[in-house]
């Protein structure tokens, strides 16, 4: 069976907001250094401010009128080289989703709601995550806690997770060792809703 192509996994939006903050797994003393949150809401509004969308980046037409950004304090070349890493994209997203990992961006519909209007705009540009996406609308309780938990740290969060599983209410926990793992692997056995980040 064919591979499928970016363009048929990701709204081409999402491909330019990926191309502009996403590193690839390179080192970070690689250049050019993918946008952090604060620019690219900086280049977000830029674009609003001109009617423009994410994937206009990717036209030459658009490209060509990134000297207009000097209000953000974007360097245009810096933008050029990253939206240039298609190649890179490719070979990211088509790993990622082998793994079974999808990608939302911030304008995709899928993108939790809740999530932008609670964060407006320090929502993540991109969200990454396996499994049943319409959990991410579906709210819960996130669970995290130390590491180095003692013995009724755990029993209280296998309790608090048992609670919620006997209530479908899904945990949301990063799956660090400690509380966070007690509380994931609690919510399994209970037969209960996760949400891994």
């Amino acid at each position: 069976m064919a591979s499928k192509d970016v363009k048929e996994i990701l709204r081409p939006d999402t491909q330019a907001i990926l191309l502009l903050c996403a590193n690839f797994g390179l080192p970070r003393e690689i250049e050019p250094q993918p946008l952090t949150l604060g620019e690219y809401n900086n280049l977000a509004m830029w674009l609003r401010k001109n009617q423009l969308r994410p994937a206009d980046l990717l036209t030459t037409a658009t490209q060509n009128r990134l000297d207009d950004l000097v209000e953000t304090k974007l360097n245009p070349d810096r933008l050029l080289d990253l939206l240039e890493r298609k190649a890179m994209l490719k070979l990211a997203v088509k790993s990622w989703t082998n793994h079974g990992i999808w990608i939302l961006g911030r304008s995709d519909s899928e993108y939790p709601q809740g999530l932008k209007q609670q964060l407006k705009h320090f929502a993540p540009a991109i969200i990454y995550g396996v499994g049943n996406m319409d959990l991410l609308s579906a709210g819960g309780l996130a669970v995290v806690g130390s590491r180095n938990v003692d013995l009724e740290g755990i029993e209280y969060t296998k309790l608090l997770v048992q609670t919620c599983a006997a209530q479908n209410m899904q945990i949301v926990s990063g799956g660090a060792r400690g509380v966070d793992i007690t509380a994931m692997l609690g919510v399994l056995s209970a037969g209960g809703p996760l949400s891994g980040c």
